[in-house]
């Protein structure tokens, strides 16, 4: 197994200590989150603990608390309302924002790769609570990348990553079965029957249209003006809406415009139209009263059509896949893999702005993020440069963090153009920001 090693150089050009994270010696707690203002924030659920919950994210993670899973610190059963509280980190990015660690323990060099990451709180009142002994929390996990060969991990006392227990990947079902149905709702035609002659009814499926209730059983006929043959050809096809509009009050004359949807694409109103001119066989006030339903009943289909389409949006973002596991314990939870470094390549960096810094600021913190490898590592920085590890054709960042809330980034394309140059002493481009700027970035 090749490991992440804490090098010295003994060449004159690279003599430097490569460091990873090392946290306080007098706290435990390696969660160390570079701005808490900004940290990544818990969603919140209230349940009660004798009824026990279930919880589906955005992300399409499942939480299954059963009741009498949740103890006090003593041990004993919670009876009553509970706090609990969780969120997830799917990118290096949100791990870095949390100030989650990836290597395995303190001072450690073992780096950890990750194939979804998720935190559990839960409290009664102010007194944090754990799992029953014997007892777990049904966990399916977002899964946003392929796990294989990967473990899971728990981060104990919020200080070491150790492997704990088993997971299963699956697929995201809810997913797939809520797509399915509300493409099938989306694309749910109504059909104009054909008639004899130009005496014709608007028929069709009235949970789909129920704007055409207004017009159940009243005949029209076809205007003079309109090839007979357009019902028969109109009618064979499959209509998906139709909209009225009165053209003629003197001649009681009507515009009925049929619409058929891209049914690639139902969220994008396009496809084949057809308008036809009709007069209803009914009183101008019977009329009245229809339109007035049949307005209302549009309206009202385009609110249920809108509601499923931004649903249809929100299961389009969910994950693919689940990683099932039941979780004994509350606290940090991850689907890791030892991070593998064939194609990392050690080079001393320096920065373009570094000349112009005080000394006060030469020293200090590069974060690398390994974008692709979802992962995680920090530096020290040192006055003469610091040996990094670089991914050569993945995606990656890296930041340092200066005083004041401000960090400078070398985004990917500079990091690759100096490895392509093939030194292992570098100067890369940057360009600077705030840690908010950063972390929140405005769409």
């Amino acid at each position: 197994m090749h490991k992440l090693l804490a090098l010295r150089f003994t060449s004159a050009a690279v003599g430097l200590l490569l460091l990873l994270t090392a946290c306080s010696a007098n706290r435990k707690s390696r969660i160390h989150p570079p701005d808490r203002t900004l940290d990544i924030p818990f969603e919140s659920h209230r349940f009660h603990a004798d009824s026990g919950i279930n919880i589906r994210l955005a992300t399409g993670t499942e939480i299954r608390i059963d009741p009498g899973t949740l103890v006090d610190s003593k041990g004993n059963p919670v009876h009553g309302l509970v706090d609990f509280r969780i969120r997830e980190f799917h990118r290096a990015e949100d791990m870095f924002r949390a100030g989650i660690p990836l290597n395995t323990r303190a001072n450690g060099n073992q780096q950890l790769q990750s194939a979804g990451m998720m935190e559990m709180r839960a409290y009664f009142g102010q007194e944090e609570l754990s799992v029953a002994s014997g007892k777990s929390i049904g966990v399916g996990l977002a899964g946003f990348r392929d796990a294989n060969g990967y473990d899971l991990w728990y981060m104990e006392e919020d200080a070491d990553w150790n492997i704990r227990g088993n997971f299963r990947t699956d697929s995201n079902r809810i997913k797939w079965q809520t797509i399915r149905a509300l493409t099938d709702s989306l694309d749910d035609a109504t059909i104009p029957p054909k008639e004899d002659a130009r005496v014709f009814e608007l028929v069709g499926n009235l949970e789909a249209a129920p704007y055409l209730k207004a017009y159940q059983n009243l005949k029209w006929r076809l205007d003079d003006s309109e090839p007979i043959e357009r019902l028969l050809t109109d009618s064979r096809i499959n209509w998906q809406k139709v909209s009225i509009k009165q053209v003629d009050k003197r001649g009681n004359l009507y515009a009925l415009t049929f619409s058929q949807f891209d049914s690639d694409n139902p969220s994008v109103n396009k496809g084949m139209q057809k308008t036809l001119l009709a007069s209803p066989l009914t009183s101008n006030a019977n009329m009245k009263k229809r339109m007035k339903e049949y307005e209302e009943e549009v309206a009202e289909l385009d609110r249920k059509r809108k509601e499923r389409l931004e649903q249809l949006v929100r299961s389009q973002k969910e994950s693919d896949l689940l990683q099932f596991f039941s979780a004994d314990r509350l606290g940090i939870w991850n689907v890791d893999r030892l991070m593998k470094v064939e194609d990392c390549i050690p080079v001393v960096v320096h920065f373009d702005f570094e000349k112009s810094l005080p000394d006060s600021e030469k020293k200090g913190s590069i974060i690398a993020l390994y974008d692709e490898e979802n992962s995680v590592m920090q530096y020290k920085r040192e006055e003469k440069g610091s040996s990094i590890y670089l991914q050569k054709g993945k995606a990656m960042r890296l930041i340092v963090l200066l005083p004041k809330e401000q960090v400078v980034l070398v985004d990917n394309a500079s990091i690759q153009q100096a490895l392509e140059s093939g030194s292992k002493d570098v100067t890369l481009q940057t360009k600077r920001m705030s840690l908010r700027d950063f972390l929140m970035p405005q769409p």
